[in-house]
């Protein structure tokens, strides 16, 4: 019997080697001056995947390449479908890293470097967990789904996969881009929330005024701004919009009873450093995480805010906006009820500009769906513990697209932690992480051979 550990141990410096090339492109695909880089990426992925012979086609024209590739197919094998991205976040503001985020360097057993958790890490463990697998003689047939866009809103994969439904058809779809609540707690990530963002600008005049001699007749653009911000909220801190949560889906008894909604405030806080929670009565931390909705502001800004001094009225304020949405909430009818509002509440006079920025719909599967299971029983055997079901309150809109275009339920899995500082400097995946994201997905692939 093929050893997947033994494989893995033999291998490992190579692994390692090539994990490494891979995180050395600065594949950011949000600033147009990296799009060499993010299609560089891209090519020596289709590089690296046909030389484990397999077909890979690069889908081209749309926005960054996405890579799909597929190995031979083995008539009556089952399929799976493995989703990816090997776009990665800005790395500002680089004077808060330790190293160069693109040169990767291992300290004590992590993996330092920009997209070594998300999502090069846990693309990367796939598909080594692939390569293993064809090695080894493995029959199933295994379709990775690889996109470049995926940390600015994935318009381009969005846009091909209505015209690639066929080629995606399969038994079961993972998203390979989650993680765990902790070291050691194997969890099955059932859902997810959507998300809605918007970029509000107020406008209150043509240039800045000196706040001296305008003081006091002037309304300020930062007040109106902050005033109709604070109105989002009532007083329990509950959404304040009409009708915003009328559409939440509810989770049938059977997932609601064995999703583990087990918080560790004292850990949290270690964690994270974080001054207050969250409060609403009767919601726990994780129920009020993952089903309920919020809305957030990521940043403000209006005025002067460099060191000293600056005496003024701005002439405009903005502030970006997003909203996570639980399953059910829709994100255009969220967004026109938010738009709406605060057309209805700005200070009158104040000439408000609102730019949607995208968004998705959130996603739950059941844990009755035979790929929660397959998943379910590869953890237990990596991790030699039972597995949890759990859900997150972040995003990944295209996994209803992947719903929708192959009829399946997709879940999440991979083996991050949210301790690896995703999005932040200094990000890094746990080398032993990496192994063990490994060892799941071979058993997966194991599995499914097996069914």
């Amino acid at each position: 019997m093929f050893d997947y550990t033994q494989w893995f141990k033999k291998n490992e410096n190579q692994i390692q080697k090539d994990f490494f090339t891979f995180l050395r492109f600065p594949s950011i695909s949000t600033e147009p001056k990296f799009a060499k880089d993010v299609a560089a990426c891209a090519n020596w992925l289709k590089g690296y995947l046909e030389e484990m012979d397999m077909e890979v086609t690069l889908w081209e024209g749309k926005g960054h390449p996405i890579v799909f590739a597929k190995t031979k197919h083995i008539e009556g094998a089952p399929t799976i479908l493995l989703y990816h991205h090997y776009d990665v976040q800005p790395v500002d503001p680089l004077d808060l890293w330790d190293s160069n985020p693109f040169e990767p360097e291992v300290r004590d057993g992590k993996v330092y470097a920009r997209g070594a958790s998300d999502n090069k890490g846990q693309c990367f463990h796939s598909i080594t967990a692939v390569k293993a697998f064809l090695e080894a003689g493995g029959k199933c047939n295994i379709k990775l789904l690889i996109e470049g866009e995926e940390e600015g809103g994935s318009a381009a994969i969005k846009l091909f996969i209505p015209e690639k439904k066929d080629e995606l058809q399969c038994d079961h779809v993972m998203v390979v881009d989650i993680g765990t609540p902790g070291l050691e707690i194997p969890a099955v990530t059932l859902g997810m929330r959507g998300i809605v963002a918007l970029t509000v600008e107020c406008i209150a005049a043509n240039y800045d005024l000196h706040s001296g001699e305008h003081g006091g007749i002037a309304y300020n653009p930062n007040r109106a701004l902050a005033e109709v911000i604070a109105k989002l909220w009532d007083e329990k801190g509950c959404i304040a919009i009409p009708g915003f949560t009328d559409d939440l889906q509810k989770l049938s008894d059977e997932d609601m009873a064995v999703i583990d909604f087990s918080f560790d405030e004292v850990e949290y806080r270690k964690d994270f450093g974080v001054r207050k929670l969250m409060d609403e009565e009767g919601v726990s931390p994780m129920m009020a995480n993952w089903l309920k909705p919020t809305i957030e502001i990521n940043g403000m800004n209006g005025g002067y805010v460099g060191e000293g001094f600056k005496t003024i009225i701005p002439a405009k304020a903005l502030a970006k906006i997003s909203c996570r949405l639980p399953p059910g909430l829709k994100p255009d009818k969220v967004e026109r009820q938010l738009v709406q509002f605060l057309q209805e509440h700005i200070a009158e006079g104040m000439e408000i500009n609102i730019i949607s920025r995208g968004g998705g719909s959130g996603y739950c599967s059941s844990v009755s769906n035979p790929t929660v299971q397959l998943a379910a029983k590869a953890y237990e055997e990596v991790f030699n513990k039972p597995c949890l079901f759990v859900m997150t309150g972040g995003s990944i809109p295209i996994t209803t697209d992947l719903a929708q275009a192959t009829g399946k339920e997709p879940i999440l899995v991979g083996t991050a932690l949210a301790t690896d500082q995703i999005h932040a400097p200094n990000e890094h995946f746990v080398w032993n992480r990496f192994e063990q994201g490994f060892a799941v997905m071979a058993n997966v692939l194991k599995r499914m051979e097996n069914e």
